[in-house]
């Protein structure tokens, strides 16, 4: 390798980062490495907001820009890699930090090819590692950065894990250390793409494995415990210790699960405890530890992010209670770079200022974010309230999101509500349905608006890029929405993971030429501006374990023969009901009745759909509702009569 690789990196760029939180067993698995004389693994040499694709091996370690350790580390870390240059080559080169792991998709952006291994050990023992260091007087550890700080760390990094789309490796710290003296063999193949030596395993054997030991021997009591316990930390460790090493594609959903039960409830349960029993130094390293997140990490737009948010704004906020001034200066900080993170996602945040909607190199849109008050700017001059972020938007499509409700009891963890056209309005799109879901009925409510009025034909690409990472970390979800809104709620709700239920109201069933019921002159400019009908039908491709419900008035032909089609294409789970004396106004009737609210809550509620509650509930308030018999109610009923139902609707 030539010295001057750095100016080169098309020679070597690294091959392999080791993720994981503090005191997790990095720096040990780094020995361990190092122990094959062909591969080097640094020690937090480089920072994680190093620019990792100009780098070259081995000149990057040896060069100037190695700067993100202490002189010492940088001293020790240069000699060892001169040393093993000098026996023979290096074929792989990594580093190890324990911030990687908020900047995993930065790193895999950089470098396609890198081979990345997250070393997963229980959160107890760590965060008694960080309690011992932060008591210890003579340790550099910060004094406050107690082992609160390592259940956050380490949640997030779940969180993460369960939503990346790059195939990392996870490997079990205990498995590793104390119980698979094979393991090390298959990590190093791994990173180096070879296998080790038999000498090289002997090595590892003799030196860093310690088979024979075991830390249960001596269990590292965490004051923690009694909450870990509670939320399933030691099944997750349990089933981690049992895969041992496996590619984090395998497993994500076992984590997805555990990050989006747990998190919420590790942000509240350290909330808790710093301010009943925190000190001053941890408060203070409440505000450092909260503006690292807010800065290095690397993807606003994603659903780790969107629910670490408003969370961390919630703790910060409560470390504000006392009234200090200096902490409302460093909380206003933090706060404006977490909403600035979302404004411009694609550079890291170093200060407070405006959101702006900017648009990437690749030309597609990126995320804008409101302020703490007032409305944010958007393109084509039209506002929405502070209570919306914008999470995502480019010329054709706006998303935003609310997240931290309290959910009710049974419903969704999620609604995502889909805009309709907006002519109501002035021609404006707004959120709709959210004074119901922002009232406390639901976790989190996101909403879809296409500001094309294509029916989706032309943002389809952008919606499924964004809401299905998001929606994967959600637990139940349903999909809401209002004439094109509700075309998109039946649509999409096959699409998008972890979704129940479809609500629609006054739904197109299809506007594709060829499907489009005659006679329908209705959003003519609108359609007529469609290049491509790539969508056909709202239920192009239904899922039988999801209930779509629809709502249609009975004032308008043409709106009876969509309510039609749709029954003719509808499953097992379809149900249609038709409200007199409306047409495509029906949500606005049954919102004039006064029953939109009850309406939302007892379809958003969870169990099996009771037809007889709906239409109970809507007579009860002075509305004249029937069923419209879909083609399996018919196939049903004719199976159970020896006879043919009707065409037309019919009472429940």
């Amino acid at each position: 390798m030539s010295g001057d690789a750095e100016s080169n990196p098309a020679l070597h760029t690294m091959d392999f980062a080791i993720l994981g939180t503090a005191r997790s067993g990095t720096t040990a698995l780094a020995r361990l490495i190092n122990v094959d004389p062909g591969c080097f693994c640094g020690t937090e040499c480089f920072s994680g907001a190093a620019d990792y694709a100009t780098m070259g091996m081995p000149g990057a370690f040896l060069g100037p820009e190695i700067s993100a350790g202490n002189d010492r580390n940088i001293m020790l870390n240069q000699t060892e890699l001169r040393r093993k240059l000098g026996d023979g080559p290096v074929v792989a080169y990594g580093n190890k930090h324990p911030n990687y792991f908020l900047v995993m998709d930065q790193l895999h952006r950089q470098l396609p090819d890198l081979r990345s291994l997250f070393i997963y050990r229980d959160i107890g023992e760590i965060s008694v590692s960080w309690d011992r260091r932060a008591a210890n007087p003579k340790d550099k550890w910060p004094e406050g950065r107690t082992g609160l700080f390592s259940l956050l760390e380490w949640i997030i990094s779940i969180s993460r894990l369960a939503e990346t789309p790059w195939p990392i490796r996870i490997v079990d710290y205990v498995a590793l250390f104390y119980t698979d003296r094979l393991l090390a063999k298959r990590v190093i193949g791994y990173l180096s793409g070879r296998e080790p030596s038999t000498a090289t395993l002997e090595r590892i054997h003799n030196s860093v494995f310690r088979g024979g030991q075991t830390e249960a021997s001596a269990p590292a009591v965490s004051k923690h415990d009694g909450f870990l316990a509670s939320i399933g930390n030691a099944g997750l460790s349990s089933f981690i210790h049992h895969q041992g090493f496996v590619s984090v594609l395998d497993v994500n959903e076992k984590l997805r699960e555990f990050a989006t039960a747990s998190l919420p409830l590790v942000f509240q349960y350290v909330a808790d405890q710093l301010a009943e029993f925190g000190s001053g130094a941890e408060r203070a390293v409440v505000f450092q530890w909260a503006g690292k997140i807010a800065k290095l990490f690397d993807a606003p737009r994603s659903s780790t992010y969107l629910a670490v948010r408003a969370p961390m704004e919630a703790l910060i906020e409560r470390m504000c209670s006392t009234g200090v001034d200096t902490e409302r200066k460093q909380a206003d900080v933090i706060l404006s770079i977490l909403h600035r993170r979302l404004a411009n996602p694609g550079q890291r945040a170093v200060g407070p200022g405006p959101g702006a909607i900017r648009t990437s190199s690749d030309g597609k849109g990126v995320a804008a974010a409101s302020g703490r008050a007032g409305p944010s700017a958007r393109t084509g001059g039209s506002t929405t309230d502070a209570a919306f972020p914008t999470v995502y938007e480019d010329d054709g499509l706006r998303i935003t999101h609310t997240e931290g409700g309290h959910i009710a009891a049974a419903g969704p963890a999620h609604v995502v509500s889909f805009t309709g056209i907006g002519l109501g309005l002035q021609g404006i799109q707004t959120e709709e349905f959210h004074k119901t879901l922002v009232a406390g009925t639901v976790s989190r409510a996101t909403y879809v608006i296409d500001k094309r009025r294509s029916w989706y034909n032309a943002t389809y690409d952008g919606i499924r890029e964004f809401l299905v990472p998001l929606c994967a970390s959600s637990g139940r979800l349903i999909t809401l929405g209002n004439s094109m809104g509700g075309f998109g709620a039946f649509y999409f709700a096959s699409l998008l993971p972890n979704c129940t239920r479809a609500i629609a109201f006054a739904p197109q069933f299809s506007v594709h030429p060829e499907l489009i019921p005659p006679g329908e002159k209705r959003w003519a400019k609108f359609r007529e501006e469609i290049t491509e009908h790539r969508r056909r039908h709202a239920l192009d491709h239904p899922s039988d374990d999801i209930d779509y419900v629809a709502f249609f008035g009975d004032g308008s032909k043409v709106e009876l023969e969509h309510a039609r089609r749709l029954a003719k294409a509808a499953t097992a789970r379809t149900y249609i009901f038709v409200v007199r004396d409306c047409e495509h106004d029906v949500a606005a009737a049954i919102k004039r009745a006064g029953l939109i609210v009850d309406l939302l809550r007892l379809l958003l509620a969870g169990g099996q759909l009771r037809p007889r509650a709906v239409i109970g509930l809507l007579r009860d308030g002075g509305l004249t509702v029937q069923r419209m018999p879909t083609e399996h109610d018919r196939a049903r009923r004719a199976i159970r009569d020896g006879g043919v139902s009707g065409q037309a609707a019919s009472p429940a």
